[in-house]
């Protein structure tokens, strides 16, 4: 039984290259260009991905700048928050002083 299965699996493993070598060169040319024609096609994939992650790049600076700005604006605005707190707070402490001279 396992002499069987021995001379069974040398046969497998003798014949399996031959089969593989029965190949004529035709079915090997027809699969080179069906691999090249993979290739040519991720190619295609990859410039398209490479144009798209250009793109965001291009968005990610235009973003980055708006963001940039919109900061700036904040911390202007703050600055003019804390100029009129401060207006406002000589503003009654002039007051105080005028109702102390009354």
């Amino acid at each position: 039984m396992k002499y069987r299965f021995v001379i069974c699996l040398c046969v497998v493993l003798i014949l399996t290259p031959l089969f593989a070598i029965a190949q004529t060169a035709d079915e090997i040319k027809a699969q080179i260009e069906n691999q090249n024609a993979k290739i040519t096609q991720l190619d295609t994939e990859i410039a398209r991905y490479q144009k798209q992650l250009d793109a965001v790049s291009t968005q990610k600076q235009t973003l980055q700048s708006t963001i940039n700005g919109l900061n700036l604006q904040i911390k202007k605005l703050n600055a003019s928050i804390s100029k009129t707190k401060n207006q406002i707070t000589a503003t009654q402490l002039t007051i105080q002083q005028l109702s102390s001279n009354i």
